[in-house]
């Protein structure tokens, strides 16, 4: 029950004569409702009930005197909830536009429907509930409008009712019906949307086709009309760009060194594929220096002149039809060989015993940091072992001069993390007298 209802509970024993009384059993406590037992105690009425009413009810008759005989008891559990249900209120089809001649059907109940109620429907205001007509009838708890007119519009309400006390529930939400006096909002067949039978080809999405569908079937003369399907959203999004960086970390390289670009398309859990572009034309991936499985790395091995230019990638979706835009291009350079330059910085190539003898290597031009490497009639000079040298190595000073430093010098820079050398420099001899 529910609060504010009303309630009767009945007594009933075969045979007649029998006296009847009421208790309550409230959580073990017995509690009687009735001061005697009397015959006209057969009915128990419970008016407005509320939660306090809840509990287990029991009655009993007796009849004779002497001796007196009781009955067993008859015993009945009474749950009192504390507010009034609210049913909720359906249509189908459901959240679209509803054309004349259309049928439309709303719904209501309490979800796993308590028995006993009968429906009401209401429609603009509360109160006055809808009549059942021919062209719009309630039955249990729909209501169905077979043949939509512009009348129809409106807001809509339902409640139940149950007992001859007549007790209501609350009132539903409400749900608002638009009906539109153009029918004919079935799509039609274009060059690029069209359909056939039972399918709808959309033969080049864009963002307008975004939405939800549903389909119906019709037959006969009379355009006789099946229910409207369930729905299906389509989401047409816009392409995705792909994006293009220098995995290898530089983009202006020197001749025999290693370059990798990786594409990706940003927050995407497709499997794309990849294609690669250089000044508009694109690379053979199959032909590629050294390519990821789905091509998302493009590596060059051993760069050259030919490889400058401005690189771009795209990803695709091979079995769809469908590519990416193309990322933004990065340019990439491959610098000419770098030579290195020798000179005698303390300024004579004929020396005297014990004289010093500073020379220094310098790459022409170039801001990179590089190490150097030093060389006597093609034999490397260790740098650690020399009698001087700065912490890159780019000067190496003989401290005291005597015939074994006579020979042919040369050197070379050298980017270790990267892997490159530069040409080695032109040779300067140096003679010690």
């Amino acid at each position: 029950m529910f609060t504010g209802e009303t309630v009767t509970l009945s007594c009933d024993i075969k045979g007649s004569g029998w006296r009847y009384s009421w208790a309550r059993n409230t959580q073990g406590r017995l509690e009687s409702l009735s001061a005697s037992s009397t015959e006209t105690q057969q009915k128990h009425t419970l008016h407005s009930v509320t939660q306090s009413d809840s509990g287990e009810y029991m009655c009993q008759g007796e009849r004779g005197q002497n001796p007196k005989i009781q009955s067993l008891p008859g015993v009945l559990q009474l749950n009192v909830s504390g507010e009034k249900p609210k049913p909720v209120i359906t249509q189908n089809p459901p959240g679209a536009e509803v054309y004349t001649g259309e049928r439309v059907t709303l719904s209501c109940g309490f979800g796993g429907d308590p028995a006993g109620w009968e429906y009401l429907w209401y429609k603009d205001t509360q109160g006055a509930a809808l009549p059942n007509t021919d062209s719009s009838r309630t039955d249990g708890s729909s209501y169905t409008i077979s043949s939509a007119a512009l009348s129809h519009s409106g807001e809509y309400w339902c409640r139940a009712v149950k007992g001859r006390r007549y007790f209501y529930s609350e009132y539903s939400n409400s749900v608002t019906l638009d009906i539109s006096d153009t029918q004919g909002a079935a799509l039609p067949n274009t060059d690029s949307s069209r359909t056939d039978g039972s399918s709808y080809t959309i033969s080049s999405a864009g963002l307008s086709h975004s939405g939800e569908y549903w389909c119906r079937a019709v037959k006969g003369r009379r355009s006789f009309y099946s229910e409207y399907s369930n729905s299906v959203t389509l989401d047409i999004s816009a392409l995705p760009q792909a994006e293009l960086t220098v995995q290898s970390g530089w983009t202006e390289v020197f001749p025999t060194e290693r370059v990798t670009l990786r594409c990706e398309i940003q927050g995407s859990s497709t499997e794309w594929m990849y294609r690669w572009y250089r000044d508009g034309q694109e690379l053979p991936v199959h032909k590629a220096d050294s390519s990821s499985g789905n091509g998302d790395t493009y590596t060059i091995l051993s760069a050259d002149q030919s490889h400058t230019g401005l690189y771009t990638c795209r990803g695709e979706l091979t079995e769809r039809g469908v590519q990416s835009t193309f990322s933004s291009a990065v340019k990439l350079s491959v610098l000419t060989p770098s030579q290195a330059e020798l000179t005698v910085q303390s300024g004579w190539t004929e020396v005297f015993p014990t004289e010093r003898v500073t020379l220094r290597c310098e790459i022409q031009g170039s801001s990179t940091e590089w190490m150097y490497r030093w060389y006597r009639d093609g034999q490397e000079l260790p740098v650690d072992k020399a009698d001087s040298s700065s912490g890159n190595g780019d000067t190496y000073t003989i401290l005291s001069a005597d015939q074994s430093h006579t020979g042919l010098y040369t050197c070379r820079g050298e980017l270790t993390e990267r892997g490159v050398q530069s040409a080695i420099s032109s040779a300067v001899k140096l003679s010690v007298l």
